[in-house]
């Protein structure tokens, strides 16, 4: 992954579904550059990865 992302700061979100982000993840996810698509693919492999 070549996007640098603390697995800490998402930890919450990794236990809701994609849906129920706040608008203020949402914001940080767009400030740090990444497009929804983009961190939904993260999240499934890093759930497929770590879970």
């Amino acid at each position: 992954m070549s996007k640098a992302m603390s697995y800490y700061d998402w930890d919450l979100s990794f236990r809701r579904s994609i849906s129920d982000y706040t608008q203020e993840e949402k914001e940080k996810v767009n400030i740090l550059g990444i497009s929804d698509n983009d961190f939904k693919d993260f999240l499934k492999k890093w759930k497929k990865n770590n879970l």
